[in-house]
């Protein structure tokens, strides 16, 4: 039938319905109810087997841009929450409580939980207090409410932290980076170029695929690093099926990843599971099954120590804390141990995802249960003789009030990258770059100017150097920015005022000239600095102070 012939055919429908309409009003009414009532259905379905997406769509279309019942706005606002929208479902929770409607235990805590991502923060306490009227005995919420009123300490630390967006970025989700080789291998459901596209309904979007970006510079700073443009990873792993986040052990030889299972389970769901592979030299080939997984529940979002002895990963399988816990399986004489949940220290009710084994000293990890900032957020626990210490909040910037994950840290500690939703929320996750333990600015440094006659002598020949002026100059500006004098036994205090490329001029009687002065990046405990003039590589001639 050619486009011409349906549009006669709707024509014709149309108007058999429009006379219906006119001679019979109220039967007209109820088919436009009972019309709606089969969308809400329809939407119900999609719901409860988990495409939120499509759920979202029809409850859309239900209300028809009108102020929906009381029943619907909360289907919506559950909806958006699980979509990871927090802004859109903060509205309709709102919306759903109007007129003194109120919220079911379940949506009480939802509502909570998004009110903190958007920073409504009293809002947020009040909506959990309601929620502990109907759980007197829930210690995670206290802990919320605690951690709200003393917000203040997740953001004090701030000063210490710099931030910046990849430049890799697509319109759609990329997430989760770990170094390979010289670049990053992350994983993101960006369009790519095909003749067939293929899309998970649930969201929407492609299927989320591995890509790598090779990465250059930045050795000094890593905001000065560049990304080459991101291609897709070794072809063992092209697939029709989500794909990702991995992890890379013995010398990057071997992998671990995530990849979503082909067969759906019990509950028509297809699940996420573990898989090893190995780099042959020519390509990464045998694909290998984590024994423990199922169909029936996803184990996921693995980290691995570099020996390929200690595997952590997230599961919803039963037995658990509630929502994804994380576990541990150890490989002992060839084979992997039955997984053990890591216990209620770190696991709670929510969902603790994207754990990340640091130096096998320190587990990282996103939670929702844990009090934060809102969404997900990043904890990391000491690991002390093999027993994992009590979780910390790492706090603002490299957390926000959505969701903030995938984290990973260099060998020194000071810096890497992490993905968050920040920025448009939902599923459009974004890889960032960060330092931290940076130092803070204006920074007062204390210290004491000595002289040495040779450069040749050894330091028992050091005297100090009283009385004299010093100068910082900024490198970049080549200007003066602070000053200072030393007292008669040498000692100087002086304000560096931001982060640059310093150097120091000293003027004393019969002496003048320029010493190397560097500031540390990072913090350090000693703030001591000892400046050291050599004779041979100074004026000596009278000069007058510099004004």
């Amino acid at each position: 039938m050619t486009l011409f012939h349906r549009n006669i055919l709707f024509l014709n429908v149309f108007l058999l319905v429009f006379l219906l309409a006119v001679t019979n009003p109220t039967y007209a009414q109820e088919s436009v109810l009972k019309l709606l009532k089969n969308e809400q259905q329809i939407a119900d379905t999609y719901f409860e087997q988990k495409n939120y997406h499509s759920a979202l769509e029809k409850y859309l279309s239900v209300i028809g841009g009108k102020s929906g019942s009381h029943e619907v706005n909360t289907k919506i606002a559950r909806c958006y929450f699980f979509l990871h929208e927090y802004g859109n479902a903060a509205m309709y929770y709102s919306k759903a409580i109007e007129n003194n409607n109120k919220l079911v235990p379940d949506d009480l805590l939802r509502y909570a939980e998004v009110l903190v991502s958007t920073g409504a923060y009293q809002e947020a306490i009040l909506t959990y207090r309601d929620y502990l009227s109907v759980n007197k005995n829930d210690e995670s919420i206290l802990k919320k409410i605690w951690r709200l009123q003393n917000i203040n300490f997740l953001y004090e630390d701030s000063l210490y932290y710099t931030l910046k967006k990849l430049p890799i970025n697509s319109p759609n989700g990329d997430l989760a980076p770990v170094p390979y080789k010289k670049g990053l291998v992350f994983v993101s459901n960006r369009e790519s170029v095909s003749v067939v596209k293929k899309v998970d309904a649930k969201v929407n979007a492609p299927f989320y695929r591995l890509y790598f970006t090779q990465v250059k510079g930045g050795y000094d700073h890593i905001s000065d690093s560049t990304f080459t443009e991101p291609v897709l990873f070794d072809k063992a792993f092209h697939s029709n099926y989500h794909l990702g986040p991995v992890a890379f052990f013995l010398n990057q030889n071997k992998m671990v990843f995530t990849r979503s299972s082909h067969e759906s389970g019990n509950n028509g769901i297809s699940t996420l599971q573990l898989y090893f592979a190995s780099n042959s030299g020519i390509g990464w080939r045998k694909i290998m099954p984590f024994p423990f997984n199922s169909q029936n529940f996803s184990n996921t979002d693995p980290t691995i120590n570099e020996a390929g002895t200690l595997l952590i990963f997230s599961s919803d399988r039963p037995g658990g804390f509630g929502g994804k816990d994380l576990y541990k399986s150890e490989f002992i004489d060839g084979s992997w141990t039955d997984p053990v949940n890591l216990g209620e220290n770190i696991n709670t009710a929510g969902d603790e995802v994207f754990p990340y084994l640091h130096e096998e000293r320190t587990l990282y990890f996103s939670t929702d249960g844990h009090p934060g900032l809102g969404g997900l957020d990043i904890f990391k626990a000491e690991i002390i003789n093999s027993n994992i210490e009590n979780p910390a909040n790492i706090g603002y910037p490299l957390n926000s009030g959505y969701d903030d994950f995938g984290i990973f840290i260099d060998s020194t500690g000071t810096r890497g990258y992490l993905s968050s939703n920040r920025t448009f929320g939902g599923y459009n996750d974004d890889i960032y770059m960060f330092e931290m333990d940076l130092q803070p600015y204006p920074l007062t440094v204390n210290g004491i100017i000595k002289y040495i006659e040779h450069n040749w002598m050894d330091s028992s020949e050091l005297k100090t150097m009283g009385n004299v002026k010093l100068f910082l100059i900024d490198d970049f500006k080549d200007e003066v920015v602070a000053e200072s004098t030393s007292d008669k036994s040498g000692n100087f205090m002086m304000t560096v005022p931001y982060y640059s490329k310093y150097k120091i001029q000293v003027v004393g009687e019969n002496i003048e000239g320029i010493v190397s002065f560097e500031v540390p990046k990072h913090q350090k405990s000693n703030d001591k600095y000892d400046i050291v003039v050599v004779n041979d590589d100074f004026d000596t001639t009278s000069n007058e102070n510099r004004e």
